[in-house]
């Protein structure tokens, strides 16, 4: 089995793909692996309880998900990321939008996960080169986050008051992951110059042998 997640992750990749491209890759993959039987869940679920809208929701989830697959086989993987950090959200609100589910305590539950998926762009676009893409995806879910404090509460500052914490909390989870991804490149970098120097002294040390 472990085998088999294995190549199912490098699905993709290729030796001559730049180093991070591939872990680009890979992370996309991983991520897939991860949604899929969460879908698979949700979908029984939702079928379960007979929202048939949210079970059609996340079907269609699924098969974007293959296509993300089919996507990073063919190297095509900006745009498998840009499914990946879109199609999940909208899955998720479908049903909300058009009316299936109306329960006023779900809007602000639904909210708090549209945070958590948040950190997905995070993770999947580089903050230098893609910084862009990472603020539309930001900006995005902090609309739709916006729209369902708004179904609950209506206008008025009691949205406000809701949208604080979920700011902060998105602030918070946003730069507690970049200190982090951070802190991995720097130790990475570190380990890459001690192997460096590791190599060229036993360079040294064997043209002196001879």
């Amino acid at each position: 089995m472990k085998k088999y997640l294995n190549y199912l992750s490098n699905i993709g990749t290729d030796p001559d793909l730049a180093r991070i491209e591939q872990r680009e890759v890979i992370l996309c993959n991983k991520l897939t692996l991860l949604m899929i039987p969460i879908s698979i869940l949700a979908m029984i679920v939702s079928f379960y309880i007979g929202i048939i809208s949210a079970f059609t929701s996340f079907f269609v989830l699924l098969i974007f998900l293959g296509v993300a697959f089919w996507l990073n086989r063919y190297r095509i993987n900006l745009l498998a990321r840009l499914v990946l950090s879109i199609v999940p959200s909208i899955a998720l609100i479908y049903p909300f939008i058009i009316g299936d589910i109306v329960q006023v305590n779900n809007y602000s539950s639904v909210s708090y996960i549209l945070i958590g998926l948040t950190i997905i762009p995070i993770v999947l676009f580089n903050k230098k080169s893609e910084r862009f893409l990472i603020a539309v995806n930001i900006v995005f879910h902090l609309a739709i986050i916006t729209y369902f404090n708004y179904l609950t509460l209506g206008i008025g500052e009691s949205i406000f008051l809701m949208l604080i914490p979920q700011v902060v909390l998105l602030v918070l989870m946003i730069s507690a992951f970049q200190f982090l991804k951070r802190e991995s490149y720097l130790v990475e970098n570190d380990l890459k110059e001690t192997n460096k120097a590791l190599t060229n002294s036993n360079i040294e040390i064997e043209s002196m042998k001879e």
